[in-house]
């Protein structure tokens, strides 16, 4: 009864997908986004080789950034420290690759993937630190007021710069939407080397990710 269901649910699947006039044209640009670098556009050119074969070049930008605030008071005191930290990232990548169609799936609408990639970031961040009082009264000044009754401002700020590479295997699919247009999704593993000229820190790490976007064809169809 299960492989009955598992027939026909297949069965259906391709019907369905079949109804699309998907053509292979030679050329394609999309954009996209992924869960990697979340804050991050994608620009993406493909070339079809033959039916199976595509190269694809992909260019990345995007930055990161977030902050925290903590406030330190004691009961009774007039005293309130205030810890602030923000960091911003900015970076620019790019990579190239080749993808391969599962051909034994249906409709060709499979891929497997691979890519090297070279990419480039700066890193600012900010420690602030205020010593903030409470008046007689007991009314609290804050440190953006500018007023008399906050003293003692400091502030750290560093900066770091770094070149990393990549190294990607991608599972992927395109859906098509109409002729030409396409949603294309991929899961992908990331195996990411990066090296921080600052603080001459070397890093290896593995990323899985995942990525969308839309796709458009052109040119002449592929053989």
């Amino acid at each position: 009864m299960k492989s009955l269901i598992s027939k026909i649910s297949l069965l259906t699947f391709s019907m369905f997908f079949s109804t699309f006039c998907y053509s292979q044209y030679k050329y394609s640009i999309g954009l996209k986004t992924s869960t990697f670098r979340r804050n991050s556009l994608q620009l993406e050119q493909t070339f079809k080789i033959n039916s199976n074969l595509t190269i694809f070049a992909n260019f990345t930008i995007g930055r990161e950034s977030y902050g925290s605030r903590c406030l330190g008071e004691v009961p009774g005191d007039t005293i309130l420290n205030e810890y602030r930290f923000s960091s911003n990232s900015q970076f620019y990548s790019g990579k190239i690759g080749l993808n391969k169609t599962l051909s034994f799936l249906p409709n060709n609408y499979f891929y497997i993937g691979s890519a090297l990639g070279i990419g480039y970031e700066e890193h600012h961040t900010e420690d602030t630190h205020w010593v903030n009082y409470y008046d007689e009264n007991g009314t609290y000044f804050e440190s953006e007021t500018g007023l008399s009754m906050t003293t003692n401002y400091t502030v750290s700020r560093t900066f770091n710069s770094g070149i990393f590479l990549q190294f990607y295997l991608t599972l992927g699919i395109n859906l098509p939407m109409t002729k030409r247009l396409s949603f294309n999704c991929e899961i992908n593993a990331i195996v990411l080397h990066s090296e921080n000229t600052g603080s001459l820190v070397t890093e290896l790490s593995f990323v899985p990710s995942i990525s969308g976007g839309l796709r458009y064809s052109f040119g002449e169809k592929s053989k």
